[in-house]
């Protein structure tokens, strides 16, 4: 039987040195206090399930422009470096072709905000593994779902069922 080897983890959440964080709208879009649906968002604008993005969101308002707001936990790709990089939970607006090129894979339809709360803090601190030509965004979100099922935030039929239909979409 072989033995795999244990994972290369980026330093620093593999957030670049020189980089500049991106804009967060969490002091003007508040997460309220309220259940929200929890989603696994997954951009399927590239034909191979492996290369598509994934992140976990909510809504949590709607901006001037009518666009929707969500608090987002994800993993993003910064220009001229090589990885993804965890800056930790967001609050930003999807813009209209993010829209047109997402689709929505149910994971809670009631999620308290202590539990949310608690899956932030899980997201802002799962570690980001090495580049090596398979690791993706997905790998990070499932990831983030296992330690939210072992502390008991989501079932694992609810990640199992969410997961596994943005696998095969």
């Amino acid at each position: 039987m072989a033995i795999s080897p244990e994972p290369l983890y980026q330093d620093n959440m593999g957030i670049p040195s020189s980089a500049i964080p991106p804009p967060d709208l969490s002091l003007l879009y508040r997460d309220a206090p309220t259940d929200k649906e929890v989603n696994l968002l997954v951009w399927m604008e590239h034909p191979d399930p492996m290369r598509r993005r994934w992140a976990i969101t909510w809504s949590v308002g709607i901006a001037p422009s009518g666009a929707e707001v969500f608090r987002i936990l994800h993993l993003v790709q910064e220009p001229n470096h090589v990885g993804l990089t965890n800056w930790g939970p967001l609050t930003r607006p999807l813009l209209e072709e993010d829209m047109r090129i997402t689709r929505k894979f149910l994971i809670a339809r009631h999620l308290g905000a202590d539990a949310r709360q608690r899956l932030e803090r899980i997201a802002a601190t799962t570690r980001v593994q090495a580049p090596d030509g398979v690791y993706g965004t997905q790998h990070w979100v499932v990831d983030v779902l296992k330690s939210a099922v072992e502390q008991g935030i989501f079932a694992n039929s609810q990640c199992r069922a969410a997961t596994s239909l943005a696998w095969q979409n």
